[in-house]
């Protein structure tokens, strides 16, 4: 996977990575396991019954 950063959020995410002692890949994930998880993806989907 690609990203694209502006030189300020790549300075950002490299100062939060050292700060937390993780890598900047641990640092993207811990993030993203914070979302909201949509009430609609915890459903079975209707057409996996079939």
């Amino acid at each position: 996977m690609t990203i694209r950063l502006t030189e300020y959020e790549k300075r950002k995410l490299e100062q939060e990575a050292e700060k937390r002692g993780m890598n900047q890949s641990e640092v993207l994930r811990s993030l993203i396991a914070r979302f909201p998880v949509r009430v609609a993806s915890a459903l079975p989907n209707p057409k996996d019954s079939v």
